[in-house]
Parts: C-alpha cells; structure tokens; sequence
C-alpha cells in the first residue's frame, strides 16, 4: 500500500526537524500552579480588545502600520503595532484587576 504524499514528505525531512513532544511536568513549566499555567496558556498574544480598539483609532486617522513584528532586524522582541521605515512601535497592555 502506497503513502499519501504528505506523509512520504515527512518521512524524508532530516531527524532534527523532527518535533518532539515534551513531558508535561511542573518542572518545565514556570507557572506556580496548574490553573496559573491554564490561564497563561489561554492569554491571548495579539488581537486583544484594547490592542484592536487602538489599531481602528489609527486605522480611521490615516496610519498604517505592521502587527506583530520585530521593530529592528535580528530582534527577539516582537512590537504590537510597527509604523513604516522610522519603526516607532507601540506596545498594548491588558492590565486586569481582581475584584
């Protein structure tokens, strides 16, 4: 029985593409209990409410902009909002209070 081509193309991707699944364990993880760890995990990176309503605002005046991109080359850093060639970049927290 012959594979279907996605399969043989896996097949032939060298070992160190290959991913592999981590333990689930407490000790990778830096959350300091499994429902802290739930709602890391859950916690949006873009696409926010208050991230959104600040793109429209600048959308509706004129600025274009990139989201979620590195503001200078090599960057490990990725900037919510990046405005063209002079790269300032805006940053959008989500701050949440507990009642």
């Amino acid at each position: 029985m012959t594979q279907p081509p996605a399969l043989a193309a896996r097949e032939s991707r060298p070992v160190s593409a290959v991913r592999t699944r981590r333990e689930a364990s407490a000790a990778a993880s830096t959350a300091s209990t499994p429902g802290v760890r739930r709602r890391m995990q859950t916690q949006r990176t873009r696409d926010t409410g208050p991230e959104l309503a600040v793109r429209r605002l600048l959308h509706a005046v004129g600025l274009r902009y990139r989201v979620d991109r590195a503001p200078l080359p090599g960057l490990r850093r990725r900037a919510d909002i990046v405005f063209g060639p002079c790269r300032p970049t805006t940053e959008v927290e989500r701050r949440s209070c507990a009642v």
